[in-house]
């Protein structure tokens, strides 16, 4: 009785689905049907049933109830490798075009006849001669300037070549059992490796980093660059106190490169650990023993 009652459900239902809906469910059923009529002991699908498949689900609505030899799941999953073959071929050229060699030798020569055209301005003059090419592709062509020794320092040679005479300085956020942010200054030596002053504060202000790094370089006589990130609390007053008043050179690195702080950022990075590691006990007055614990023995 139930199975008669369930064709009958099946019957009614097919008798409002469109013509095309049938036909692709039937292609579907019978699709599987081959497979399942290989007389291999595992039916295996090939590259060309996973495509039938793919492009029955999409004219099928109603395909996840059809699938029998997949998952819905692995059915879509062929559907992103396919998408990704697709992308893979029709992107196969990647990059701008080459050039003609006599075009790029063109460039060279206008650049040397004329040192102080900017890239922008020999695209101009090419676009004169019937030469479509963007200012990128000249960009690309035209030889650089070799600039100064400094200049070309990589930022760990400069790390390692001034040390004695860098300070890095970072602040970092730890939160109290209660989520009372706690913001804290550290200043360390980058000869060292040694923790030259650090401060606690719930409101942290561009007068109070002022404050800290006056007190950081009270009795210091041979820093000549400090090392900072991009915070905000770094405003233009304390950068001109750096470059005006101190008279040394404000070395900012680069946005999203933790990294250039070097030792600086690895000492936040371990006081936070440690932080986390007395999480339950911590309070404003824990903070401060912790980073005492630490500046004797700072290392490399």
């Amino acid at each position: 009785m139930k199975t008669i009652i369930l064709l009958i459900f099946q019957f009614v239902k097919l008798s409002f689905q469109t013509r095309l809906v049938l036909v692709a469910e039937n292609i579907m059923l019978r699709q599987q049907l081959n497979i399942y009529a290989r007389k291999d002991k595992k039916p295996r699908l090939k590259n060309i049933d996973r495509i039938i498949l793919v492009w029955l689900s999409k004219i099928f609505p109603k395909w996840k109830s059809c699938l029998r030899v997949a998952k819905p799941a692995t059915l879509i999953g062929w559907q992103k490798k396919g998408f990704k073959l697709f992308w893979r071929w029709k992107c196969r050229k990647a990059g701008r075009p080459c050039i003609d060699w006599e075009l790029i030798k063109l460039i060279r020569k206008l650049q040397k006849e004329n040192p102080i055209w900017s890239a922008q301005r020999i695209q101009g003059e090419l676009t004169k001669l019937g030469f479509s090419v963007c200012d990128n592709t000249v960009a690309k062509y035209i030889k650089k300037p070799k600039g100064t020794p400094e200049q070309r320092q990589r930022w760990k040679s400069f790390l390692h070549n001034h040390s004695p005479q860098i300070i890095g300085i970072d602040f970092l956020v730890v939160r109290t059992i209660l989520f009372k942010a706690i913001y804290v200054y550290i200043a360390i030596s980058h000869d060292r490796r040694k923790i030259l002053h650090f401060g606690v504060t719930s409101k942290p202000s561009s007068q109070w980093a002022i404050q800290q790094l006056r007190e950081t370089l009270a009795f210091d006589e041979t820093t000549k660059y400090i090392i900072r990130d991009n915070d905000k609390i770094y405003s233009d007053e304390f950068k001109d106190y750096i470059t005006n008043k101190l008279k040394l050179e404000d070395t900012p690195t680069t946005p999203g490169s933790p990294w250039q702080k070097d030792y600086a950022s690895y000492c936040t990075s371990l006081a936070l650990s440690a932080v986390n590691l007395f999480k339950s006990f911590l309070s404003s007055n824990f903070v401060p023993c912790i980073f005492t614990g630490f500046s004797p023995a700072m290392s490399s």
